[in-house]
């Protein structure tokens, strides 16, 4: 008597079909599976194609024939002259700060601005309206509280 585990005894009515339900006899089936999930296809549309998709080509170095594309020109900011003879920066920022922080250089840094002496760039601060400056000495407040506080001490 043949046993349970057996390959006759596991014979099924569907020798390619899995417990499942999937066909996996060699040759497709005339009637579609009907546990497939695929929609049905109309028979008069073309199986598709498989699309490949092209690949890239090859890198290829420029030739040495072939023109280089040229430099942007760098652009630079230069120190007014004479005090520093025309001195040269690569950012605006740099320039700023130089022209800030050096001796021979009255410069509002508020405004942008240039001045031939110390007593132009005092009457500068004391009639823009852009400075909070005492009209006495020139010293710069950030409001107006600081400036009355100033006023009121040196008077």
């Amino acid at each position: 008597m043949p046993s349970e585990d057996s390959p006759a005894s596991s014979a099924s009515p569907h020798p390619h079909l899995t417990p499942h339900g999937i066909d996996l006899s060699p040759s497709t089936p005339s009637s579609p599976d009907p546990t497939s999930l695929e929609p049905s296809k109309p028979a008069n549309e073309p199986p598709p194609t498989p699309s490949t998709p092209t690949p890239p080509p090859p890198f290829q170095p420029p030739s040495p024939s072939s023109p280089k594309p040229k430099p942007k020109p760098k652009q630079t900011f230069t120190c007014p002259p004479p005090a520093c003879n025309a001195i040269t920066f690569p950012t605006a920022r740099l320039l700023m700060r130089h022209k800030s922080t050096s001796l021979f250089h009255e410069y509002c840094r508020k405004c942008d601005l240039d001045f031939a002496s110390l007593e132009a760039k005092l009457i500068h601060l004391i009639e823009s309206e852009r400075h909070l400056a005492c009209a006495e000495c020139g010293e710069e407040f950030g409001c107006e509280d600081g400036l009355v506080r100033h006023v009121w001490r040196v008077s």
